[in-house]
């Protein structure tokens, strides 16, 4: 557990970001350079929303807690334009890059998740993508998620696209019976666990299966952080080659549980 103080971290996470944005403005890698991972998160929020369309049969209010550049916000407005979609965003030189995007159906307010969520709506579905992790200190984690469900509905859900330590440290299994060092997580993270997932009914928030498995991209990790680096001869190349794209796409996806990023999803009672 981090032993920062609430606030004390800022300036790592704000740090952080400001070199982000300039370096990759409006770019869908924007936080993200694999871009496998960024595909199946909007899958898995895609399939969500269908899911709570069919349930509520209308459409929802949809909250995206620290939206970035807004490149999810623009993707996931598109494929469903008959919601109404928000977004927080905390650092400043993400926020003006989401603003400007100018997406309809979309409001972005910059804001701290760690503060009561000002929009004066009660939405259907929230979601985070590796935003809470971003949170360097727990209490603050927990802060976060309890202003997140205080603005679900009733039956309003919440899909935690976030990284786990318990995943992390099968992954590094892994890669030292291929005699491959540990990976470790950014200084601007703060991995999850299960007995963090598993004190959220504290604030009301149960969970209940994901429409696509939680562990979706443990297949990808395997191959890209574990096999391709183990057999990659000198000279070859570092990362997203061919061959862990092909391997990717030609095994099963969620085999093991080597992915840390997992998709968690609560539903509110």
């Amino acid at each position: 557990m981090s032993n920062l103080k609430s606030g004390s971290y800022d300036h790592i996470i704000l740090g952080h970001y400001k070199k982000v944005a300039k370096n990759n403005g409006l770019d869908g890698r924007s936080s993200i350079e694999d871009q496998y991972i960024r595909k199946s998160e909007l899958e898995c929020l895609s399939a969500e929303i269908e899911i709570l369309q069919k349930i509520h049969k209308k459409e929802l209010t949809v909250l995206d807690v620290g939206c970035g550049n807004g490149h999810t916000l623009a993707t996931v407005s598109q494929r469903f334009p008959g919601c109404m979609f928000y977004g927080l965003e905390f650092s400043p030189d993400l926020f003006q890059l989401a603003t400007s995007r100018k997406i309809p159906n979309v409001e972005i307010i910059h804001h701290d998740c760690r503060q009561e969520i000002p929009f004066n709506v009660n939405f259907d579905l929230i979601y985070t993508e590796r935003v809470i992790i971003n949170i360097l200190n727990r209490k603050d984690q927990y802060i976060a998620v309890d202003n997140i469900s205080k603005r679900l509905s009733p039956q309003g859900r919440y899909l935690a696209m976030e990284s786990f330590r318990e995943s992390l440290v099968e992954l590094n299994l892994a890669r030292r019976e291929m005699c491959l060092e540990d990976v470790s997580p950014s200084k601007h993270n703060l991995f999850l666990s299960e007995h963090f997932a598993n004190k959220l009914e504290r604030f009301g928030l149960h969970r209940i299966p994901t429409a696509m498995p939680f562990n979706h991209m443990s297949t990808h990790f395997y191959v890209t952080r574990v096999f391709h680096k183990a057999i990659r001869p000198e000279g070859g190349k570092v990362k997203f080659s061919r061959m862990a794209q092909f391997f990717t796409e030609a095994l099963p996806p969620a085999i093991g549980n080597y992915s840390p990023i997992q998709f968690h999803l609560f539903e509110k009672r």
